[in-house]
């Protein structure tokens, strides 16, 4: 019987190279693709950051202005602390070098309440749908409405599911309503929003005692101008983690970023005379 011969210590020692060879190259190829693969899912998600809080900003921007009232809201148009009587359906205060401001009035809820009860000329009481539609307004910080698309007024009570209101708050006593509206006509909730940029997160603040609420991360900052009845956004977002392979050299440091701009429309305002 022939004896089978082994491999020797020169073939055994060849095809380890080889074999680590190839190791190293597929290694090196996972490595590569790995990196690539956590780049842009890095970049696609502050794209997306970005994205989130410029669509927002864009959609209550063009918005602004619709129920807005006669009378002034109060926002922390400034963010020192303190409200301010706002009046302009979009005000925006200069970072000077920071990060800018800009809150806009008007009626933003898609889904607003509704009235149970048709409504007559005069009426001081307005009957919703239910108790839980009346709780999403008060007699403070939520109480300026717009009825029907087309009449203002403030609530000064609520009981169960009716509200009291006021369409004259400069006159003494509650003044009713102008004109008469059908059941179901919407009943829309006016606010004063302020979106700002705090430790390196987008907040969108309604103004009613909450403060700001988280809106999009690793937003870094937040550039508007205002002219003409036309916003300019600029919404600059980096990525969550640095990359060691990559700088960029307007901040000298490891995070990637991107810039989304936008110009918006006033659209309510476009026929409105100043």
């Amino acid at each position: 019987m022939k004896k089978e011969e082994g491999m020797t210590l020169v073939e055994l020692l060849v095809a380890m190279a080889i074999s680590g060879i190839v190791v190293a190259a597929v290694y090196t190829a996972f490595i590569t693709q790995q990196k690539s693969y956590t780049v842009q899912d890095q970049v696609a998600e502050t794209q997306q950051n970005a994205r989130v809080g410029l669509d927002l900003i864009a959609r209550e921007v063009r918005m602004a202005g619709y129920g807005q009232p006669d009378w002034a809201l109060n926002a922390d148009t400034d963010g020192d602390g303190d409200d301010e009587a706002v009046t302009d359906p979009v005000t925006v205060v200069d970072g000077g070098g920071g990060t800018d401001r800009i809150t806009v009035i008007g009626c933003f809820d898609s889904a607003p309440a509704t009235l149970d009860v048709a409504a007559s000329s005069g009426d001081t009481v307005l009957t919703l749908q239910n108790s839980d539609e009346a709780s999403r307004f008060n007699t403070t910080t939520k109480n300026s409405i717009f009825v029907g698309g087309f009449e203002n007024a403030k609530i000064t009570n609520i009981s169960g599911r009716t509200i009291t209101i006021d369409i004259d708050p400069t006159t003494s006593g509650n003044q009713g309503l102008i004109r008469s509206f059908d059941e179901d006509t919407e009943v829309n909730k006016v606010r004063a929003i302020t979106y700002y940029v705090d430790d390196n997160t987008l907040r969108r603040d309604e103004n009613t005692g909450a403060g700001g609420q988280p809106l999009a991360e690793n937003i870094e900052d937040l550039q508007l101008t205002y002219a003409n009845k036309i916003a300019n956004i600029s919404v600059l977002a980096r990525s969550r983690e640095i990359d060691p392979n990559y700088r960029d050299a307007t901040h000298n440091d490891h995070y990637r970023r991107r810039t989304l701009v936008s110009n918006v429309t006033v659209r309510n305002l476009l026929y409105k005379t100043e």
